[in-house]
């Protein structure tokens, strides 16, 4: 089964001009063409799920285009792929780290601001002794400002 470029832009919610600078930057080396139209096969659409999965993990679009080639290889590159998508889960996991402290962040500010509405003025948030916050709102401030 084959898709047309229309079909693939549709299905991965993806404009045709980047499915088009797709092909011309080699990613789809070996894609069939019938009348002058792009033919999208099973290994064009797994292709394309892994460049978009790639791109959304903040992977650069050079980088990718040596994993589709390095992929192409074949075996003999395994080792070069597993090493730039273990420094990808890396990079993405020290985000994620910056990330969950950007949440703890809020969670502290939501209690504070709530708590600060409850009683009236930011003064009588302040006057709570440690032991008296919620122990969540405690761990998330620490998180929050370690």
């Amino acid at each position: 089964m084959f898709l047309k470029i229309g079909e693939i832009s549709e299905r991965f919610n993806l404009p045709t001009s980047t499915l088009r600078y797709y092909d011309k930057a080699g990613f789809f080396p070996n894609m069939k063409r019938s009348g002058g139209q792009r033919l999208f096969g099973e290994h064009e659409i797994d292709t394309v799920h892994v460049i978009e999965c790639l791109k959304k993990s903040g992977m650069s679009i050079e980088d990718i285009r040596q994993f589709i080639a390095w992929a192409e290889e074949g075996d003999s590159t395994l080792g070069e792929r597993y090493k730039l998508i273990l420094e990808r889960c890396e990079a993405l996991e020290k985000e994620f780290e910056q990330l969950r402290k950007v949440e703890a962040m809020l969670t502290y500010k939501k209690w504070y601001y709530t708590t600060a509405m409850e009683l009236g003025s930011e003064e009588a948030v302040q006057a709570i002794e440690p032991q008296d916050i919620p122990e969540n709102i405690r761990k998330a401030h620490e998180l929050a400002f370690s």
